[in-house]
């Protein structure tokens, strides 16, 4: 059976890895492979701002600059509305109930404010596309890969 879309290649050869590997087919040093298909794409919007005035000239241009491996970043002083111009901007780039089209994987939002830590934030992101996926650090410690 011949499959028409696009397959993704991951390859990991660090031996503290301990976290895991999303995407559709996986290549871990040592011979380990695996197909894992995402059934639907995440699409994880915060709860937009009750009230989002002015701001449109630095959307525009965030908007304008954000493509797949591009990496914006928002700075400034705490208050300044750095997070509800970012989730003003998940909101427009996906206004339905769907991933944009520029981002087809999906859109992955995580807090710190309640759940510091990055391993929480890659735990989440795993989870997000596979729910079911499974913490197998434990199994792989002493074993190179």
């Amino acid at each position: 059976m011949e499959d028409n879309h696009e397959k993704k290649i991951y390859r990991l050869s660090s031996p503290q890895l301990q976290i895991g590997v999303v995407g559709d087919y996986a290549h871990i040093e040592g011979g380990v492979h695996f197909y894992h298909p995402i059934p639907q794409p995440p699409l994880q919007r915060p709860l937009r701002p009750m009230y989002f005035i002015g701001r449109e000239m630095e959307i525009d241009e965030i908007l304008n600059y954000l493509r797949p491996g591009r990496i914006i970043t928002l700075c400034g002083p705490g208050g300044l509305g750095k997070t509800a111009i970012a989730v003003e901007i998940i909101w427009r780039l996906s206004p339905d109930d769907k991933p944009p089209i520029v981002f087809p994987d999906g859109i992955v939002s995580h807090s710190f404010y309640d759940k510091s830590g990055t391993g929480l934030a890659l735990e989440h992101i795993i989870r997000s596309f596979d729910p079911q996926a499974q913490d197998i650090s434990g199994v792989m410690k002493g074993r190179a890969v």
